[in-house]
Parts: structure tokens; C-alpha cells; sequence
């Protein structure tokens, strides 16, 4: 339950999953419709920064996602894990976002009204979707549906080199932009400052590499490519801080118990199991056998601290400094591997994490006074390789 979102999803599920139910075949729509016209419309609602973290968040999610974990969005039939999750809410109401974008905001209202008149109290299919906005837009989409539903991934991105020049009196910015194969044809907004204030491109980009020209009268500062992650793309490691699913997503995660009695153990056993995602994990009793893994520091506060202080770990990414009875918080270990520690004050402490933790796994930290999270966010992170100042 997310407080202030759960109750809209539920009752829009009136429209996109009752009203219209799922035709499974060729995968569930309506998670990722209702997550975009519910959660991200109220995000939108509180205002533009709102909005960009909530898009942010899917891209940290699925930043997360181990690649042999992910699948086709004409897989994801419903949520049986929270990888799948990952897929079928977050990129799923990305898409939507981005197919929003792609036809303005008039034509994706009318599709959508022309989809519900058209199949109201029946199944529908992605397929149905798609012609109700070929149809309100006037064009064919085959392009846009089958890059996105029926491939796995996302594209990644990289800003190339740039050079900027005077040119008969004005500047003259020249730079690269290139993705990964497999190649998306993708509009990728371009923001460039200037003495004048932020001018927004949209840039048309269908291949491997691109180069770009573009002209200003007053001289360009800083150039950022999709800035406000409008495209569903790979996040590259430096805009992608440790969350807690970088750990509870791990195949190959393993858990360390941390605990001095018997409850806590438990407890620590018992919370384990909860958080991460995949059966099977490995459970080590020494914090020397934990190696290159993703990992999960779990018990009492006393002897995490010790734990740390040994591994030396305690003076990065520690703990928040807010008082409370537990706390979860992430980091990494200096391979880049991921590492999620929880530690509570006693026993009962973690136990009351059982219910609320799991909700927090798109965090950096989060602190706890018994069931109740009093703090919680993201580590900052550095400048994005895709934003750059700009100097002759």
C-alpha cells in the first residue's frame, strides 16, 4: 500500500481492468495504464519536479533489474515478483509517457476514448491499443509498439564528443550522440543554456551514431541530453545511485546475519526472506565471505557496527543520522558492488519491518520509529555523463 497513490490505482482499475479487461494474450496493459493515468498523474499533479522523480524512479528500478531477469513487456501477464513489477508498471507507464510525447496530448486523450467505446465490458489487447491510436493519429505505429513491447531492455545512450565555434557572428555547436545496439528510433530531448535561458531541441535519432549542428545567437553553456529522462533508457552508473533493489533483485545475492541472541536471528532470518526477491539465496557467517557480491548486512545495531567498522566501511554512505529504532540504508563496496544493510535496536524493531520495508525497496535509506517510516530518499549522485558545460 502507498499512501496517497493505492487508493487512486484501485479505483481507476474500474476503467482499465474491469471496464476493459485484459486480454492476456500478448501480455497485461492495464498495470502499466493504470500506473501512468493514477500514480504518475498525481505526480504530475504536485508539479514538473514531482513528475521527473517519479520517471526517474522507474529508470532507477529497472537500473536495478539484473538483465537475465527482465523480459518483453508482452510477457509481464501480472505481478508474480517484484522484477516483474519492474516491467509491467514502471516501463509500461513510461511507454505510455513516451507514446503521450509522441502524438501530443490531444490525439492520446481521443485514442484512449475511442479504445474505451470500442471495448468497454470486453477483453482488449495491446494490439487493440495500438490501432485505436493508429486511428486517432492518422498513422502507422507498428514501429513504435514492436520496439517497445516486444524486445526486452532499453537503450543506453552516450554523449560524444562536442566542439563549439563562431561562425559568421554566431555559435555553432557540433556534438555526438550514439546508443547500443539493439537501435531504437527514439525523439530525444536536447537542452542547451544560454545567456538567454534553457532552449529545448527535440532530436530525431534512428542509427547508432548522430551528429548534430545546431546555431545560437548568444553563446551555449551547458548541453544536456534528456535531462529530465523523458526516454526509457539504461541509466548510466553515475546517475543511478544504490537503491534497495539493487540487492533484493540479485540473483546471486547473499545474506549476512548480524544478530547476538536467538530473536533476533530470527527475526533477521525471517526479514531476510521477505526483501529479497529470488529463492535460494546464499547465507554466509562471516563478513570475509562475502566477496564480490551483492549483499545483505541484516540484525542488530552493535554488531553491524562492528561489522563495519572491521570491513571499514563506516565512513562512507553511513547510516542516516536520524533517530530512530531501525534503519535501512544502501552503498557500495568499492568493486561496485551493491550492499543493503538493515540494523535495528533489538528484535521486536526489526520484526515491525516485516509489512513496510518491502514498500521502500526503490530507496536509498530509509529510517523507522516501529512500523512507521520518519525518513526516507535517495543518495545524491554526481552530474549525469550526458550533461556537459560548454567552453570553446
Amino acid at each position: 500500500f502507498m499512501r496517497g497513490r493505492s487508493l487512486a490505482h484501485e479505483v481507476l482499475h474500474n476503467w482499465w481492468g474491469n471496464g476493459v479487461a485484459i486480454d492476456y494474450n500478448g501480455g497485461n496493459w492495464a498495470e502499466g495504464l493504470t500506473t501512468f493515468m493514477a500514480d504518475y498523474a498525481l505526480a504530475e499533479d504536485r508539479g514538473k519536479d514531482a513528475a521527473r522523480q517519479m520517471r526517474l524512479g522507474w529508470l532507477r528500478d529497472f537500473a536495478a533489474l539484473p538483465q537475465e531477469r527482465d523480459i518483453r513487456v508482452s510477457k509481464f501477464y501480472g505481478k508474480r515478483h517484484d522484477a516483474s513489477q519492474v516491467v509491467g508498471y514502471g516501463k509500461v507507464a513510461a511507454i505510455f509517457h513516451m507514446l503521450r510525447d509522441q502524438v501530443g496530448t490531444n490525439i492520446f486523450d481521443q485514442a484512449f476514448r475511442l479504445f474505451w467505446m470500442r471495448h468497454k465490458f470486453r477483453a482488449a489487447r495491446w494490439s487493440d491499443i495500438q490501432a485505436a491510436f493508429e486511428k486517432s493519429a492518422g498513422r502507422d505505429l507498428t514501429w513504435f509498439f514492436d520496439q517497445w513491447l516486444q524486445r526486452p531492455g532499453a537503450p543506453k545512450l552516450a554523449l560524444g564528443e562536442s566542439h563549439l565555434a563562431k561562425k559568421n557572428g554566431q555559435h555553432q555547436l557540433t556534438f555526438k550522440v550514439s546508443q547500443e545496439q539493439p537501435v531504437y528510433r527514439l525523439t530525444i530531448p536536447v537542452v542547451i543554456e544560454t545567456g538567454n535561458g534553457r532552449v529545448t531541441n527535440r532530436l530525431k535519432f534512428n542509427g547508432e551514431t548522430k551528429e548534430v549542428i545546431l546555431t545560437f545567437n548568444e553563446k551555449p553553456t551547458r548541453l544536456s541530453i534528456d535531462p529530465n529522462f523523458d526516454i526509457f533508457r539504461r541509466l548510466l552508473p553515475s546517475e543511478s545511485p544504490p537503491i534497495l533493489r539493487d540487492v533484493t533483485l540479485a540473483a546471486d545475492a547473499v545474506t549476512l546475519i548480524a544478530a547476538e541472541d536467538e530473536a533476533m536471528q530470527l527475526a533477521a532470518v525471517e526479514l531476510s526472506k521477505r526483501l529479497l526477491d529470488v529463492r535460494g539465496r546464499r547465507t554466509v557467517r562471516d563478513a570475509g565471505q562475502i566477496g564480490a557480491h551483492p549483499t545483505l548486512i541484516i540484525g542488530s545495531e552493535r554488531k553491524i557496527a562492528e561489522i563495519l567498522a572491521r570491513m571499514k566501511w563506516a565512513d562512507q554512505n553511513s547510516r542516516p543520522p536520524t533517530a530512530g529504532s531501525a534503519w535501512a540504508w544502501t552503498r557500495r563496496q568499492a568493486g561496485g558492488h551493491p550492499v543493503l544493510i538493515v540494523a535495528a535496536k533489538d528484535a521486536a524493531s526489526l520484526k515491525a519491518l516485516l509489512r513496510p520495508l518491502p514498500h521502500y525497496r526503490s530507496r536509498s535509506f530509509v529510517v523507522f520509529k516501529g512500523r512507521r517510516a520518519i525518513e526516507r530518499g535517495i543518495w545524491p549522485n554526481s552530474q549525469s555523463p550526458l550533461t556537459r558545460s560548454l567552453s570553446n
